[in-house]
């Protein structure tokens, strides 16, 4: 493992889990980080509102993930799927709107959701994302 390698060790430890019903109490983690995970998970609202309750509060959740984008569509195989039935790619605002229903869900109501985002428990500090594909430039 990397973090033998870089002796490190002793500050890593590895559990095998659940991304629909993570293996921890409620408000364990300061920062969970996915990384190519969510293009693998057809209900993200739960793989959120999970993440989510892990989180303490004022945690961060940290995502790298490839989106579906303005390039076309996907030309099968690519390293996460063989078929289209086995990837579940979202466009950004989908991801985003995933990532609140995720949320509603574990706050209570999507009512709820807006003086929840707006409180120390849950903000967007940053956003960013990259496309690949033809150019549209002449």
């Amino acid at each position: 493992m990397l973090a033998e390698h870089v002796a490190l060790s002793h500050l890593v430890s590895y559990r095998r889990g659940d991304a629909l019903n993570l293996p921890f109490p409620d408000e364990t983690f300061d920062v969970v980080w996915t990384q190519h995970v969510a293009m693998n998970i057809p209900d993200k609202a739960t793989m959120y509102r999970e993440v989510h309750r892990v989180l303490k509060p004022g945690g961060v959740l940290a995502i790298y993930d490839i989106l579906a984008g303005p390039a076309g569509q996907v030309l099968f195989p690519v390293p996460w799927a063989r078929l289209p039935e086995t990837s579940f790619l979202v466009n950004v605002r989908s991801q985003w709107r995933r990532i609140a229903i995720g949320l509603a869900a574990h706050v209570g109501s999507s009512s709820s959701l807006k003086e929840y985002s707006c409180s120390s428990r849950f903000r967007v500090s940053g956003v960013g994302y990259s496309t690949t594909g033809p150019s549209t430039r002449t």
